[in-house]
């Protein structure tokens, strides 16, 4: 047993559901597939690799929620999957609403208090 420090500072809670993602200089959408989400970022799988440090528009609904949350992000980190069927990307929130901050926090913490599954990020 080691002394572990845990550098997250936000709840995030792992999810499965579609969302699309555009380059903020082409414009052009692309499916991609959310895995966890905290008030301050988001993961996700693209089948393509993205750019380190690049901006990026995304849209996404959280789970039973109509409501569209549209933000922009950056790319921290982008790895190759292991079987090769897309790239992991993990990516932080430079612009989003109060409201949508809100949004996925009630949600996080709502799911948190019924059992669900939720980690620090």
């Amino acid at each position: 047993m080691g002394n572990t420090v845990e550098r997250r500072e936000h709840l995030r809670k792992l999810l499965a559901t579609e969302a699309r993602i555009a380059e903020m200089d082409t414009g052009k959408w692309t499916a991609m597939r959310l895995f966890d989400v905290s008030k301050a970022g988001i993961g996700f799988v693209h089948r393509h690799p993205l750019e380190l440090n690049k901006l990026y528009s995304i849209e996404f609904h959280l789970p039973d929620s109509d409501v569209k949350i549209a933000c922009v992000a950056i790319v921290l980190h982008c790895a190759e999957l292991k079987d090769k069927a897309g790239y992991r990307i993990g990516a932080r929130f430079v612009w989003i609403t109060e409201d949508d901050a809100e949004r996925i926090t009630d949600y996080v913490w709502q799911l948190g208090h019924q059992g669900h599954k939720i980690e620090w990020t």
